[in-house]
This record gives structure tokens, C-alpha cells and sequence, in this order.
């Protein structure tokens, strides 16, 4: 009785291998047919039966992606098309490692930022977005594949076209700021018009003179638009021993808990530094490992980082969750 019951099991569970691996081939030739959206039904019922089986990810990834492009194609809405890149971004925790994949991944990167760029927008900061957007896009298409001569040329057009108006209006947003004392978001814009105009000309020293003026300030300004957002008044280097003073403010109308696990200190050169526990205990006025701050409250303190001495050190960030960080670049 017993070996036709293992008889059984053995049966049912090659049945099972075999509708899995029939659902992925189906997948490849409803892929191959250009039928994405039953490609993407196959691939995700093969997944289901096969939950460790990561290869099939990028499979769904780019199935997605090409069903946006073809949405977008036949409506010219680009919400289609960046609704269907979101769904693809979920199969991407691992990456792409096929060399065919990232290519073909890179080419539909390009059509999501040419997409953006044809883009009619309903007002000026939906124009910027898009402009963000289509930069975005063609920089991680390029990720992908450096080879992608398409994106290439057409973000370094981009670049050319674009340089002296981002740097015009940078300039001009500062000197705004510098004169109106009581609006200090006019450095945030400053900066943010500067820093696309130092990424399209890099060796323009005056746009790296404004932008690194600009960030004098706005390391010190609170952005309203996160939920929990930070800024640092005040900063010290002692070679190896960095102190700063933290404000972070929580702008929902929740409590939300801040922790300091999640503050990084950040070089040009990439090397990441954390929070000197031991050392930060020591000063009057801390902050707590895990503080959490009730609505519209706001907590300051002072912190240390053991760094390196020579560290040049670029920004500082807190991560509020896998989407949303809050940076803050040093001048």
C-alpha cells in the first residue's frame, strides 16, 4: 500500500515539473508571438509552481515592459506605459544577467524616456517631471547597456541643447534666494537647476562654483514633500571623526519612528560610513537609536561618523523606504 502511494506521489509530482516547465515554454512562444499580455499569465503561473526559479523574472519583466510599449503605441498615454515598467520593476529584485536580456530591457528603457520626451504636459511642473523622467530613463538604459548607441546620442543632444538654460535658471534661482532671505526654497530650486547643468557640462566651473553656493544652504533646509524628511544645520570634520548636527522633521499626520540604522554617510569615491555609536552617546545633546516623532513634531541632535581622513565626502541620506531617500549633498 504504501509503495503505491509513494507510486502516486512520485506520478503527481512529475505531472506538476512538467505543467510548470510546459507554462514557461508556453510563456517563451506567446513571448515570441508578441501576445505579452498571455505571455506574462503563463510566466506568472509557471512562477507560482516554481517560486524559487528567479530566471523566469526578467521573462516577466520584459513581457511587461513590451505590453506598455505596445499600450502606448496604440493610445500615445505614457501612464500605460510607466503603470506597466512599475509591474516590471517588482521581478527585478535580482537583476538581469543575460546579455540579450539587458540589451532588449536597455532598448525598452529608451522607448519609455522617447515616450516621456513626446509627452504633452498639463503644466510646468508636470513638464519638469517629464524632462526628469526622460533623463532618468536614458541613463539607466545605458545601465543596461553602455552600448546602446540610441540612448547615448540622444541623451547627450539632451545635454548639449539643455546646459545653458538649466545653468540660467540656476542662477537665477539664487540670486532670487539670495535677496528674498524669507523663501528659502528658492535654493532648493538653485540647486536643482545646477546640478542638471554640472551632469550636462561637467567641466563648467562656473556651474560647479553656483551649485556648490547653492548647497551651502540647502543642506540646511527641511524638503516638505517627504513624509519624513532631515537636513543639517551644521557640520565639523576632525580628520577622522565627522560631527554633525541633524534636524529631521515628520510631515505626515502620523507617528513615525526615525532611525538612525538608516542615516548614511556617503564619499565621492563611494565608500559608505555610519554612525559612530559609541562616540555620539558621548556628546550633551543625541539623538536615540530609534526616536520616534509624533506629526508635525521635529527632533535635533548631534551625531558622529568615523570616516576615513582623506574621505571626500559627497552626501548624506536617510532611507525611508525602498522607493524614498532623502539626500543631502555637501557643498
Amino acid at each position: 500500500m504504501n509503495q503505491f502511494r509513494n507510486f502516486v506521489f512520485i506520478v503527481l509530482l512529475f505531472s506538476l515539473i512538467q505543467c510548470g516547465a510546459s507554462k514557461l515554454e508556453e510563456g517563451d512562444d506567446l513571448y515570441n508571438q508578441k501576445n505579452y499580455n498571455q505571455a506574462i499569465t503563463s510566466y506568472l503561473e509557471y512562477k507560482k509552481a516554481n517560486p524559487d526559479d528567479k530566471s523566469v523574472n526578467p521573462k516577466i519583466a520584459l513581457s511587461y515592459m513590451n505590453k506598455g510599449n505596445q499600450l502606448y503605441k496604440n493610445t500615445r498615454n505614457v501612464e500605460t506605459f510607466s503603470g506597466n515598467y512599475e509591474k516590471a520593476q517588482n521581478f527585478l529584485e535580482s537583476g538581469i544577467t543575460a546579455p540579450q536580456h539587458k540589451e532588449e530591457y536597455s532598448d525598452l528603457l529608451y522607448d519609455l524616456a522617447l515616450a516621456y520626451k513626446k509627452a504633452q504636459s498639463e503644466n510646468t511642473l508636470q513638464q519638469e517631471q517629464y524632462f526628469d523622467y526622460t533623463l532618468d530613463y536614458l541613463s539607466l538604459a545605458l545601465d543596461y547597456n553602455p552600448n546602446n548607441k540610441k540612448a547615448d546620442s540622444l541623451l547627450s543632444k539632451i545635454y548639449q541643447d539643455n546646459f545653458q538654460e538649466m545653468y540660467n535658471k540656476g542662477v537665477q534661482f539664487y540670486e532670487r534666494a539670495q535677496k528674498e532671505r524669507n523663501n528659502a526654497d528658492l535654493y532648493l530650486s538653485a540647486e536643482n537647476y545646477l546640478a542638471k547643468a554640472v551632469a550636462f557640462s561637467f567641466g563648467d566651473e562656473q556651474a560647479q562654483k553656483y551649485l556648490s553656493k547653492a548647497r551651502q544652504n540647502t543642506l540646511g533646509i527641511l524638503k516638505s514633500h517627504y513624509p519624513l524628511s532631515f537636513c543639517v544645520p551644521a557640520y565639523k570634520k576632525d580628520n577622522s571623526t565627522f560631527f554633525v548636527d541633524i534636524t529631521a522633521q515628520n510631515f505626515s499626520t502620523e507617528a513615525i519612528t526615525f532611525e538612525l540604522s538608516k542615516l548614511k554617510l556617503t564619499s565621492f569615491e563611494g565608500e559608505v560610513f555610519e554612525i559612530d555609536s559609541k562616540k555620539s552617546a558621548e556628546l550633551e545633546k543625541t539623538i536615540a537609536d530609534k526616536t520616534v516623532i509624533e506629526p508635525r513634531k521635529r527632533i535635533e541632535g548631534q551625531l558622529v561618523f568615523s570616516i576615513k581622513a582623506d574621505a571626500r565626502l559627497e552626501t548624506i541620506s536617510y532611507i525611508i523606504d525602498d522607493k524614498n531617500t532623502v539626500k543631502k549633498y555637501f557643498p
